[in-house]
Parts: structure tokens; sequence; C-alpha cells
């Protein structure tokens, strides 16, 4: 893998390039609107959380004087990684039927739901050193999606569960920006399944990605 400090800040530099114009494009800018809702959506959020994370990298980085791996708060990154690849997963996959197809090449689709997943994911590959991944991690990592469902459900009572309020342009409605979370539709019971389901899915992909993580240890181990 790659230790050239140069190298690491060029990758990061750029990568925060591009989160700054998707964190505009998450609120209108390029569609010259402004998007109320920004604040609702996992996507939104996990880039957000991304972005901020790669900005501490590229902070220890600058300060660090020899070439060398990145050490920024890994088990934070992996939490970061694998939310960002939910994303990434959720937009690309199952949600892709639900949308009209000119929406996934506007701006704020390509930067957040593309371009910067694949990059945070190789600044992963490339810049950490494998086999150190803990097997907690995936379970640490169920945190996140767990807090971004309490969010929507304490936001969704503020709103007195009001379904009735839409976006323009959006198919679902404010206080469920996502299908699997909609209470009207599912009912209590449904929700929890889907979330459920949800988070053994986010278990078993963060396990594949430890999995993959000691393969990659242990391939560069012996190369050394």
């Amino acid at each position: 893998m790659v230790k050239s400090r140069t190298e690491q800040l060029i990758f990061q530099s750029i990568y925060i390039g591009i989160a700054l114009i998707a964190i505009l494009a998450s609120l209108g800018l390029f569609e010259m609107a402004y998007w109320w809702d920004f604040y609702v959506h996992f996507t939104n959020l996990s880039n957000y959380l991304c972005a901020i994370f790669m900005f501490l990298e590229l902070r220890d980085t600058a300060k660090k004087n020899i070439d060398s791996y990145v050490t920024t708060y890994p088990m934070v990154k992996f939490v970061a990684l694998l939310a960002i690849l939910l994303t990434f997963i959720i937009y690309n996959f199952v949600l892709a039927k639900r949308r009209n197809i000119k929406d996934s090449f506007v701006v704020s689709s390509v930067t957040l739901h593309m371009i910067l997943p694949l990059m945070f994911t190789f600044d992963y590959i490339l810049f950490y050193e494998h086999g150190k991944v803990k097997w907690y991690y995936p379970i640490v990592s169920t945190v996140f999606p767990l807090i971004y469902a309490a969010f929507i459900f304490v936001h969704a009572a503020y709103y007195y569960f009001d379904s009735s309020i839409y976006y323009p342009g959006r198919n679902d409605p404010f206080i469920y920006p996502y299908f699997f979370l909609n209470l009207d539709k599912y009912g209590i019971v449904g929700v929890i399944t889907n979330i459920v389901i949800i988070l053994i899915v986010f278990l078993a992909f963060g396990n594949v990605i430890v999995l993959i993580d000691k393969l990659l240890g242990k391939i560069i181990n012996k190369k050394i």
C-alpha cells in the first residue's frame, strides 16, 4: 500500500475539494434552489461525516514529516467507511428503480453517491495499514445507522408524524426520507423488521471488510 505523504496529501486534498462541492450540491445550490430537507437524508449525513473525517486525515498527514501509513482514528474510519458504503449500495441498487434516471447524473447525485464513496473507500485501501482491524469494529459501526434511525423518528415526532408534508420532487414524505422507514406504510413491526434486516446486512458486510482487510494484510506482509 501507499506510504507516500505527498500522494496522501494530494488525494485527501482532492477529496476535500470535491466534498465541498458536494456539500453545496446537497443544499441545492446547483439546482438554483434551497433543499431544506437536506439534514434528514442518510446520504448527506454519511458524506458530511466522511468529509469531516477526511479533513482530520489531511490535518494529520500535513503534520507528519515522514512517509508512513495514515493512522487517523482507525475505528472511526471503519464506521465512516461502512456508512458511506451503505449509502453507495442502497442508492445505486436498492433505490435505483424508484428514481428518474436523469436524477442519477446531477452534481449532487454523482458526487455524494458515487465519486466520494468510492474515493473514501480507496483512501482506506491505499493509505491505511491492513491486518489491524478489530473483530468488534462491525458491531460498533451499527451505532451510526441506529442513531440515524432514532433521529428520524424523533424528528417525525416533532412534526407530529405528519406524513402529508412532501418536498417537491421527492418520492417519500419529509419525515420518512426512505420508504423502508415509513411507519404509515409498514407499521412499527414492519419498520423494525426493515431496520433489523439492514443492520444484519451491515454487520455481514462489515465482517466481509474485516476479512478482506486481514487478507490484504497477509498479502502485503508476504511482499515485505
